[in-house]
């Protein structure tokens, strides 16, 4: 594959998993999450813009099944958010990644 190509893939799908993550982002709002937990979901959308990681995408699905969860409770989400966070912390070796999760 060409370099060009492997980079519009990389830009395609950091691009999906920054509109996934602004789903959920409406949805932690909606239902009454506190704010910190729409910070951070926010700063997982800029680590998937920034960085496309593999592990925001596991995020991502792991805040969507938390939302699912007991008709979307909102702690579930919150709790899945702060785990996402950690976890891209935890696997980010990048200053990069470490000033997104910050917030933006």
């Amino acid at each position: 594959m060409k370099p060009d190509a492997v980079e519009q893939l990389r830009t395609e799908h950091a691009a999906g998993l920054a509109a996934r993550i602004d789903t959920l982002t409406e949805h932690i709002a909606e239902h009454g999450a506190d704010p910190e937990c729409a910070r951070q979901a926010h700063a997982l959308k800029g680590a998937a813009l920034t960085l496309a990681l593999d592990v925001v995408a596991v995020a991502a699905a792991a805040i969507e099944a938390a939302c699912a969860e007991d008709g979307g409770d909102a702690v579930s989400a919150a709790r899945a958010v702060a785990l996402a966070g950690r976890e891209l912390h935890r696997v980010s070796a990048s200053g990069a990644a470490r000033h997104d999760l910050r917030g933006a």
